[in-house]
Formats: C-alpha cells, sequence, structure tokens
C-alpha cells in the first residue's frame, strides 16, 4: 500500500476530535455585518454579496469582521441566495441584544466554499427576534456528501440571543457547506455567523488533508480526505492504534476533490481510530 505524505491516523472519541488538519478557531472568521469603520451596514439594503469574501483581515475591502483566534478565513468565498435572499435586508438594533443581523420575510441560504484542498467548518451563529414574542424557526446544514442536519424549532428569542452551534455535525465540514434558514417571517434576524477553513494554503489534491464528525450519539462517523478522480482507497479502523485487522472499507473509489467514508458502527462509547490508504 502507498501512503499520503501526511499523517493518516485519524481519532474520534467521546468529547474530542484529533485530525491531520483540524477546524480551529486559530483560523476562524464571524461575519458581523459592518463596515470598515466598525458600524453596522446600512439599514433595509440588500446583503452585498462580496461580503464575507477571502476575508484575511479585518477591516478589509470596506468590511469588517469578528475572529475567533489569530487567523481569518482567506480561501473561502460566500454566496448568498440570489431568489430570496434579494429580499433578506440588514436591520440595526431591537432584534434582541444583537446589532446588525441579516432577516427575510422568506426563506434564504448562505453557501460557504472552500478553495480546492480545503474544507470548510460552519460553527456556529446568533439568532434573536424583533418585536414582543420568541419565534420559532427551521434550519437546515448540507455539504451535498452527509446526510442533511435539520434543526427543527429552534427559539429566536426577543430577550438576548440564542446561539445555534453546529460543532460536531458531519453536514457542517464539507468543501461547499450550505445554511437554510426557513423562516416565519422577518422577525427572526440572524448574525455573528462563525466558520473556519482546515488548512491553511491550498494543497492539491495528492496532499492529504481530512477531517472526522461523528454524529450525537456517537455511533457514526464520517471521515472525509482529499482525493483525484479514479483513486482506490482502503479504510482501517482499531481501538488500540494496531491495525493489524482487515480493513473496514475496501477499494473505495476516489471523487475529483474529496471522497467521504461514513462507518455506522463505532464501537462502544464511540472511541475509534482510522487509518486511510492509497493502493
Amino acid at each position: 500500500m502507498k501512503s499520503y505524505p501526511y499523517s493518516e491516523i485519524l481519532a474520534v472519541a467521546v468529547g474530542l476530535v484529533a485530525l491531520a488538519f483540524t477546524p480551529s478557531a486559530s483560523a476562524a472568521t464571524i461575519l458581523t455585518f459592518r463596515d470598515a469603520a466598525g458600524d453596522s451596514l446600512p439599514n433595509d439594503e440588500l446583503v452585498p454579496q462580496t461580503y464575507g469574501d477571502n476575508v484575511a483581515a479585518s477591516p478589509q475591502d470596506g468590511f469588517s469582521y469578528g475572529q475567533a483566534g489569530s487567523d481569518y478565513t482567506p480561501n473561502i468565498t460566500i454566496t448568498y441566495s440570489d431568489n430570496i435572499f434579494t429580499y433578506a435586508e440588514i436591520e440595526y438594533g431591537a432584534y434582541g441584544d444583537l446589532e446588525t443581523v441579516l432577516y427575510s420575510e422568506n426563506p434564504f441560504t448562505i453557501t460557504f466554499t472552500a478553495a480546492d484542498g480545503l474544507l470548510v467548518s460552519l460553527e456556529s451563529f446568533k439568532v434573536a427576534t424583533f418585536g414582543g414574542v420568541d419565534e420559532i424557526f427551521d434550519v437546515t446544514i448540507s455539504n451535498g456528501v452527509s446526510e442533511p442536519f435539520t434543526l427543527t424549532g429552534a427559539s429566536s428569542p426577543v430577550l438576548g440571543n440564542n446561539n445555534i452551534d453546529f460543532t460536531g455535525q458531519a453536514a457542517a465540514i464539507g468543501q461547499i457547506v450550505t445554511l437554510t434558514f426557513n423562516v416565519p417571517n422577518f422577525n427572526v434576524g440572524v448574525s455573528d455567523i462563525q466558520f473556519s477553513q482546515v488548512g491553511s494554503t491550498p494543497q492539491p489534491p495528492s496532499k492529504f488533508a481530512a477531517t472526522i464528525a461523528r454524529n450525537s450519539e456517537l455511533t457514526q462517523a464520517t471521515i472525509t480526505w482529499n482525493s483525484e478522480a479514479g483513486e482506490v482507497f482502503d479504510v482501517f479502523r482499531s481501538v488500540d492504534l494496531n491495525f493489524s485487522a482487515p480493513a473496514i472499507a475496501t477499494d473505495l473509489i476516489g471523487a475529483a476533490g474529496f471522497t467521504n467514508y461514513v462507518d455506522t458502527s463505532l464501537p462502544a462509547g464511540g472511541k475509534a481510530f482510522y487509518q486511510v490508504s492509497r493502493k
């Protein structure tokens, strides 16, 4: 077997995800929807389509951002839906304690795209309500590979805000991740969308970058790694880093960009180590 030049030993355990490259706060951008001076973007205007693209500093290109850690996301671009999000506008104040939010009378989507050889990890956002009563809404996150994750009946409070965290969700990590909001009306406002990139610079598919996400029940893990179309892989699993047992998946055909494998039978407690080998 031929191994990649980077570490191929991946681990997933209760409360722990250890990878060759790990999405972390050291390279996270927070979309706060503010201009270069730190003021809220204009009231009741469409969100600029370039807001959040290739953020390497703040301020940048007339906008400013929040940061989690010491770096941003210079290799991630964002697309706001045209047919629905053209009605989504920026409002100042009165949405709980959020000063600047996105809102829409209709469902809308935000899509995050990583450069080739990288992954984007959607981590969290905040939501609050304008008006006198709390609202509820649905939100779905998808990456085109894993099963989409939908949170139904999420609370959007009048007081304070609700921080919704996607850490550990398989659908929140991928080369392309889409966030879909199904809102009842314009009273639901969204802000402080935090996301990160896995890896620091684009790498060709022959390089190895990988990530693992497991479900909340610790019964399933999704392993994602760089690949080229037509490559062939085996996946091994161990509970003690001894990979002498036969592969749990063989002759997996690689896709262009990234390949996924879903392990649906994690050992008790969710602890497992993985090795991905290219033939």
